[in-house]
């Protein structure tokens, strides 16, 4: 049976295309019955309005008609899935259609609410347009600005003298006004969700490598140590419960040190790299679980197989590496392998299962290498020396690489204008005196700068037509100019001045609200033929604060605008200072609120998405900055791992080219850390290797940068400033060098003693980093030859560091080729 393809999700891709459809059509019908409410709400009002004489009772049931009808339809068709595969399979542009066409009727039936009737295209455009293409986006600004024209212009043709169509064209002017704002606005929250979705894909593909490197060797591919002991556990309790064989593999590459020393690093890297694909390809499948446990050695964990059927993959393996041609990736290379099998008993201790493998590992390398031991007694091992847990590596966010620096042309006598006026053109320095220097304050300053513009045309109103036609008292007049002086002029004061960097609401957002919709209120009380003008502005108000209110601002300032627009009619009618048209203003003020309120809505929507995104950004940053520690980490010392020290000297070497300086590098390695594995376990060793990171944290400078080249092998780059910079390097290197060896590294071992070799080398100018390495280890081995414990410089005489009471002959005896 051919098995039928799947999608990411494990379904097939019928399925999965119906599960779509679902899920497409509960969110269509969900967006539709969100704004249900908002239509019952126009159609009470517009009811109300009608039984009060403000319109005819036909207007009301044509209103009616048209919205029910269309709704019961967009119903039927969102609840059936006919639109799914269509263009629009929710609907959204057609909706947007239906509120235009809702608006120009209500427009054209009902005179005393032609102004609020214009304010619902404010609640289209910021709840759909956002979410339609641009095409359709100013096919539906075009439709929202001409239909109701159109709607002015018939009505002025066939009833000229029942119309005000200078009150219309202010109207249908400052909705020309104030659509590009509403677009504009929409669009940054477009902007914000095209930004929310692209880092919820960021966060996923970040998270997804994340979990593989958490699991999975750099180098190799291959699971990791930590990875494996989960496995490890995991297997032992399903024993536990369902009794079957389970068998344990530990793998070592013979000589795999010589092969470093003779072919290089590189090739060991590659080497690993292709004994992991052979054995994938030799144990196929999810079962056999292959996990790099240290340096040159591999874990391989069996479940389900019996004692043969793990030799015979095993030899499978064997002959894979045998008819592998090593030679081409150096000459006369040739890889061989040693392994340790046993069985795990079921109830035993997987700690001595290891140890029983590890034992067999060693008899098959003592028996001559290249070869599989079976421990097959089942009996229990002796204990491991106890050691204590350990020590934990601080391991702090790992630092970018600086790019490496650019060549700089020769001065030329542009540059040396540019340099007398600082570098920057005339307009540039027009847009940091307007906006600031500072990122915060650039974000905040254009948002200063429009609001500042509204407040200077409203006091240009006043001035050339508000007070000198008498529409107001001489102390509303006042009272109206001091408050647009003091909203343009204090804010942008203020945020320009950097005084409100460090506040909650550096751009002033909820302040500027708070104080428009003051004014606006009050205007609106005051200023009667400039009503449809007011409340326009006062919806502009909370579409501005779509740009920057949080979600609790956003609903201070609708519940606040909301209240004053209520409160300062009423005060003014019961004082007397204007006039007050019952019904007029109920009609407006009720069908204003609902607006404001669902724009309060939006606003606070969007308000959550921008703490939503702002939250991911911090996630995906955090997570960014996870897979970088681990992709230039060590997992088990905390230091900085090949990969990273590769770039290093590469950026080392070309800064050293081009600007002089230089630096040296030292390779180290721990002694005889092979005997240390053996005598005393790998978990030993690995407290070795932990105790020496942290010690080589203490004695090295600050500059110096320490990574795990290798097993147990480390390299430092010495960066020294003055100018005997081989002979710093040298005694950092021996200062570390006596540190090590005054430390017991390793606690469960009291009485082991660990010392270094190393061999330091200085970068020349003109040569690549290998070359320089290359030299390094040539000291070393030199050092090694010599007795070990010791620090050579490259290039130099073997006796240049002699340790006390050793001759210059003595020196030259232990750095002779025999010497071992």
């Amino acid at each position: 049976m051919i098995p039928q393809p799947i999608d990411h999700d494990g379904a097939p891709p019928g399925r999965a295309s119906r599960v779509g459809e679902e899920m497409l059509r509960r969110k269509g019908m969900r967006r539709f019955l969100v704004t249900v409410p908002s239509y019952a709400a126009v159609l009470l009002i517009v009811w109300a309005g009608a039984a009060v004489g403000l319109g005819p009772w036909q207007g009301a049931m044509v209103v009616t008609m048209f919205t029910l009808v269309t709704l019961s339809v967009f119903y039927g068709l969102l609840r059936s899935g006919l639109t799914l595969r269509s263009r629009d399979p929710v609907l959204t542009f057609a909706q947007v259609v239906f509120t235009i066409l809702l608006v120009t009727l209500m427009y054209g039936l009902f005179d005393a609410g032609r102004t609020t009737a214009l304010l619902w295209l404010s609640v289209t455009i910021a709840y759909d347009i956002r979410r339609l293409p641009e095409r359709q986006i100013r096919l539906a600004a075009a439709l929202s600005l001409l239909l109701p024209t159109l709607v002015v212009g018939l009505q002025s043709w066939f009833r000229p003298e029942a119309h005000g169509w200078r009150d219309d064209l202010l109207n249908l002017g400052l909705m020309a006004a104030t659509l590009p704002v509403l677009i504009a606005v929409s669009a940054q929250a477009r902007a914000v969700r095209r930004r929310e979705l692209a880092q919820k894909e960021q966060m996923a593909d970040t998270l997804a490598q994340l979990r593989e490197l958490s699991v999975r060797d750099a180098l190799t591919g291959a699971y990791n140590r930590r990875h494996m002991l989960a496995r490890l556990d995991e297997e032992v309790r399903r024993q536990q419960r369902a009794p079957a064989p389970l068998c344990v593999v530990l793998l070592d590459i013979d000589h795999f040190k010589q092969v470093n020393d003779r072919c290089g690093h590189a090739v060991g890297d590659l080497v690993l790299c292709r004994l992991v694909q052979l054995a994938h390809e030799a144990f196929p499948g999810d079962v056999d679980v292959l996990a790099r446990w240290g340096g040159e050695e591999f874990l391989l964990l069996m479940p389900g197989r019996d004692l043969e059927q793990v030799e015979a993959a095993l030899q499978r393996l064997r002959d894979a590496v045998h008819a592998e041609p090593w030679a081409q990736l150096h000459d006369r290379l040739s890889v061989t392998f040693s392994a340790g099998l046993c069985q795990h008993p079921r109830g035993g201790s997987m700690t001595e299962t290891l140890e029983r493998a590890d034992r067999a590992l060693y008899q098959a390398k003592a028996l001559g290498r290249d070869r599989l031991a079976v421990d097959a007694s089942g009996g229990a091992a002796a204990p491991m020396r106890p050691a204590a847990p350990a020590p934990a590596v601080g391991v702090g966010p790992a630092p970018c690489p600086a790019p490496p620096l650019r060549p700089t042309a020769p001065a030329t006598p542009a540059d040396a204008v540019r340099a007398t006026t600082g570098g920057r053109r005339p307009r540039r320095l027009l847009v940091d005196l307007l906006l600031g220097t500072e990122r915060r304050m650039r974000a905040a300053m254009p948002m200063c700068w429009l609001s500042s513009g509204m407040y200077a045309a409203c006091i240009a109103a006043m001035l050339l037509y508000v007070i000198p036609t008498g529409l107001l008292t001489a102390g509303q007049a006042t009272a109206l100019m001091a408050h647009n002086l003091i909203g343009c002029v204090v804010p942008l004061l203020l945020v320009r001045s950097g005084m409100t960097l460090r506040w909650r609401d550096p751009a002033m957002t909820l302040s500027y609200v708070l104080w428009s919709s003051l004014g606006l209120t009050a205007a609106y009380a005051w200023v009667p033929p400039a009503r449809g003008a007011v409340l326009q502005m006062l919806t502009l108000t909370i579409v501005f604060g779509f740009m920057g209110l949080r979600p609790l601002q956003a609903k201070i300032a609708g519940a606040a605008t909301v209240l004053l627009l209520i409160a300062m009619p009423l005060a003014t009618a019961w004082s007397g200072a204007g006039d007050f048209e019952p019904r007029q203003t109920v009609l407006e003020v009720s069908m204003t609120s609902v607006v404001l309120w669902l724009l309060t809505m939006q606003s606070y929507n969007h308000g959550q998405t921008r703490d939503r995104v702002r939250r991911e950004r911090e996630e995906l940053s955090a997570a960014a900055e996870q897979v970088e520690r681990l992709m230039m980490r060590d997992p088990l010392t905390g230091l900085y791992n090949r990969q990273y020290m590769q770039l290093a000297l590469e950026r080392e070497c070309l800064r050293h080219e081009r600007l002089g300086g230089g630096f040296c590098v030292a390779l180290i390695d721990l002694d005889h850390f092979k005997q240390i594995n053996d005598r005393w376990g790998h978990q030993a060793g690995d407290h070795v290797l932990t105790g020496f990171a942290s010690a080589a944290a203490g004695a090295l400078r600050q500059t110096d940068v320490i990574c795990r080249w290798g097993g147990e092998e480390f390299l430092v780059l010495l960066l020294h400033p003055g100018p005997d910079l081989e002979r710093a390097g040298l005694a950092a290197v021996n200062r570390l060098r006596e540190h090590v060896a005054a430390q017991r590294l390793c606690p469960g071992a009291p009485d082991l003693r660990v010392t270094l070799s190393a061999g330091v080398a200085r970068h020349r100018p003109g040569e690549l980093w290998s070359e320089v390495l290359a030299r390094a280890d040539r000291a070393l081995y030199q050092a090694k030859a010599g007795g070990r414990d010791r620090c050579l410089l490259a290039d130099a005489p073997a006796f240049a560091t002699l340790p006390p009471g050793m001759t210059s002959s003595d020196a030259a005896a232990r750095v002779s080729p025999t010497a071992t």
